[in-house]
């Protein structure tokens, strides 16, 4: 018998959210100083305090996480940046703005793929599909 199989609903649920989340939080722990150095709207060269990338940087490890890591390549996760900041800076991003788009986000998605894990199985929920006798 299968560990998993000795387990309800909702300890296997508990157990996958909490890898999750620990698999979002390591991607975050990438992620988080790229972004901080690439600074692409020039709000920390303008005084903005450390933190203020830090909502966008969780975003984009959450996607990251849900589109499989580094399974996705550069191109996806240069799309992943692309989306975040264009929806965070209403259409204003800079780098958008000025046709930059191919510039920076995919310098940054090139440094970030060799750091990332495959996070295809990060959504198996364990023993919710197991294999029928």
């Amino acid at each position: 018998m299968r560990y998993y199989e000795n387990m309800d609903r909702k300890e296997r649920y508990e157990q996958w959210k909490a890898r999750l989340e620990k698999i979002q939080n390591s991607v975050y722990e990438v992620v988080k100083p790229v972004i901080d150095r690439y600074d692409i709207e020039s709000l920390r060269k303008m005084g903005a305090p450390e933190d203020e990338y830090d909502h966008i940087s969780r975003e984009i490890a959450e996607a990251i996480v849900s589109e499989g890591g580094s399974f996705i390549g550069v191109e996806g996760i240069s799309n992943i940046l692309t989306l975040i900041f264009h929806i965070n800076f209403q259409g204003y991003s800079t780098a958008v703005r000025y046709g930059l788009n191919a510039h920076p986000y995919t310098a940054m998605a090139e440094e970030l793929l060799p750091l990332l894990p495959d996070c295809r199985r990060a959504f198996t929920i364990p023993g919710a599909h197991s294999p029928s006798k």
